[in-house]
């Protein structure tokens, strides 16, 4: 269960001129250096764990927001660090409070932003 929700970090984009001509989030195969990444719509992206040359990877290709939804004490400090030196928006929204009236009405407002 634990991987699953690393898994599930989500991503969404604020495109850059880098996307902007196309409108779209890269496929996975565009982006090898994070784990898992796979690209769920035109412009949200899914994937694992980011590492320091994921996030400098996902910077260069016009992410500009990263929504992680793990629980602090499975890495989100460390990983809210490395999306802050790249330049890129962290937000955290753990999974356990996926029942919570707020978690949707939190999630839609940043997918919306």
């Amino acid at each position: 269960m634990k991987y699953s929700i690393i898994l599930m970090a989500l991503m969404t984009i604020l495109f850059t001129p880098l996307t902007q001509a196309s409108g779209r989030v890269p496929f996975g195969h565009q982006v090898i250096e994070v784990q898992n990444y796979s690209r769920a719509t035109e412009q949200i992206a899914i994937s694992g764990m980011i590492s320091d040359g994921g996030t400098q990877a996902l910077a260069a290709t016009g992410f500009k927001t990263v929504i992680d939804l793990r629980t602090k004490n499975e890495g989100t400090a460390e990983e809210k660090a490395l999306v802050d030196r790249a330049g890129m928006m962290y937000f955290n929204i753990p999974t356990v409070r996926i029942h919570a009236p707020d978690f949707n009405n939190e999630l839609t407002q940043l997918l919306n932003e």
